[in-house]
């Protein structure tokens, strides 16, 4: 393995370019996702973008948990879950109204996924806590 040459500051700005960077690529993967579907794109179509979205979310999200890391801007919050949530709700009913016109269809979807995103982050949330107390416990016994 190679030695590592830059100091501590240079690897802060490192992954500071690195977080922007992964942001836009999912900014424009998911953009790509929309686009093509308002121009009729078949899930085949969008498979392979679909695909590497769902892998780097799980991804993700998974190593913010292992970690203990809720966001940078906010800590973990049944009020912050909601927003968060509500905005998911929002977005696909509003996609899926524009998609196929069904009003009916878009409410009940964006409210199933309201729901489904509001207890994924509060499992997600509960899951970073129990974390965050461990190495809290973990670090009290060093000492």
């Amino acid at each position: 393995m190679k030695r590592n040459v830059l100091d501590e500051r240079e690897q802060q700005v490192l992954g500071q370019i690195e977080h922007i960077a992964l942001n836009a690529a999912e900014a424009l993967l998911i953009s790509a996702v929309v686009i093509q579907l308002w121009f009729g794109a078949d899930f085949k179509q969008i498979a392979g973008e679909s695909i590497i979205l769902l892998l780097l979310a799980v991804g993700m999200i998974a190593a913010y948990v292992h970690s203990g890391i809720w966001d940078t801007d906010a800590a973990p919050s049944r009020k912050g879950n909601f927003r968060y949530s509500l905005f998911t709700g929002i977005g696909a009913g509003l996609l899926t109204f524009g998609l196929n016109g069904n009003g009916i269809f878009a409410v009940v979807l964006g409210l199933g996924m309201f729901l489904l995103a509001f207890v994924l982050l509060t499992l997600l949330m509960k899951s970073v806590r129990r974390r965050q107390e461990r190495q809290a416990e973990e670090f009290e016994s060093d000492d």
